[in-house]
């Protein structure tokens, strides 16, 4: 097998197969690392789940150049889960991160729903309103 005789469709997956294979060895090994030194589980949580899409979106990409049959479909598949993938990433992001707006939240939406019943506890300033909490 000769490089120099191969045209730029072959050698466009050819580099996309190993880049792949890459990302899912390096990240399968710092994710064992990780597991192997658990110190920080909030932390170390956070890293991994944001390590893991480094082989999702290589894997998508390369099934997206990949014109196997049947890879319509799988392409479609990892596409959906890489982007739930990626919704699930931002949200641990925003609420977990280093800076987390879940503080903010948190009051936020403690100020805005008010049940208009008592059946969680009463608020003392306004009697008329439970609040959460």
């Amino acid at each position: 097998m000769d490089i120099t005789q191969m045209d730029g469709r072959t050698l466009t997956l050819l580099g996309s197969g190993l880049c792949t294979m890459a990302s899912v060895h390096f990240t399968t090994q710092l994710v064992s690392q990780h597991l192997f030194y658990w110190k920080n589980p909030v932390q170390q949580r956070l890293i991994i789940v944001i390590v893991c899409m480094a082989p999702i979106y290589a894997l998508t990409s390369f099934f997206g150049l990949a014109e196997i049959k049947g890879s319509e479909v799988l392409f479609t598949v990892l596409e959906s889960i890489k982007e739930c993938y990626e919704a699930l990433v931002s949200i641990l992001i925003a609420f977990f991160g280093p800076f987390s707006v879940f503080p903010f939240f948190l009051s936020f939406c403690s100020s805005l729903l008010r049940v208009p019943c008592c059946l969680l506890k009463r608020n003392q300033s306004t009697p008329n309103y439970c609040r959460f909490s």
